[in-house]
């Protein structure tokens, strides 16, 4: 680490705001394997969009995606070789063998906010799970136990990144793990992306991170479509995204947001 990168504590959540966070991942716990479930072949992915929208008003909540930057949505479906950013469509029907990728979360008056992002393969079909969506979930895992009080935050980039290549895997820098609480997204990222400098920063009890790992088969190679939302492989190669919302605190990290299976009912 250079000398002239002094580590700078990532400020904590107030206790109030964590509080709020936890009470909505809760919520949000129960909303996602019923999501997850939903994801059959047949099945639209506006179809998908509709049910969060009907378990958020059912639950007296409401999503945080239509806040970041006006998504179009409650919930982001990106299917195959989209990447991120996928816009539900009555047209898009699910089939069998389709790598689909969730992503929803929850706000509390615009001042708290949680995540998560999961992947999923529609029935069987090829051996993507087992290849892909496997070693990501697995990479996500074994990577919780770095995020302490004290710890680097490029540290723990850096090591996602080495235990993707150890896999043979390639992981996101467009969409990375971050800070969040009272903003759905805050600095800094654990991945900066290329051109950004920031100083060094250290994991503080209280804060939470939202740790990501976005991964793919290949090198990626992003464009958004001209709909300015979905970001898609211009290769075609899936991809596969897992997250935890993390608590940090004074001993080993609080994981809020729960664990699901790769494959839709199982």
């Amino acid at each position: 680490m250079s000398l002239l990168r002094k580590p700078k504590p990532v400020p904590a959540n107030t206790v109030e705001t964590n509080q709020q966070i936890a009470a909505l991942v809760a919520v949000q716990n129960q909303i996602f394997p019923k999501l997850i479930d939903s994801l059959q072949a047949g099945v639209s992915t506006a179809d998908v969009a509709v049910l969060a929208d009907e378990l958020a008003r059912e639950h007296r909540v409401h999503s945080s995606l239509p806040l970041m930057n006006g998504f179009p949505a409650g919930i982001s479906i990106s299917v195959n070789q989209e990447i991120m950013n996928g816009v539900p469509r009555s047209d898009k029907l699910l089939k069998d063998g389709d790598v689909v990728k969730l992503a929803f979360g929850l706000h509390h008056q615009q001042r708290a906010f949680s995540m998560q992002n999961w992947t999923v393969q529609v029935a069987a079909g090829t051996a993507i799970a087992g290849d892909l969506l496997g070693p990501s979930h697995a990479i996500l895992q074994e990577s919780i136990s770095l995020c302490r009080p004290g710890a680097l935050v490029s540290a723990i980039g850096s090591h996602l990144q080495q235990a993707c290549s150890k896999t043979g895997l390639f992981i996101s820098e467009l969409f990375a793990g971050h800070m969040i609480g009272e903003q759905a997204h805050m600095l800094p990222q654990v991945l900066p992306r290329r051109g950004m400098f920031e100083a060094e920063h250290v994991l503080s009890a209280g804060c939470m991170l939202h740790l990501v790992v976005l991964a793919h088969p290949a090198k990626p190679s992003a464009r958004q479509l001209k709909d300015h939302w979905p970001v898609t492989e211009r290769n075609y190669y899936p991809s596969a995204c897992y997250s935890h919302m993390l608590l940090i605190t004074e001993d080993v990290p609080q994981i809020l947001t729960a664990t699901y299976p790769l494959l839709p009912n199982c």
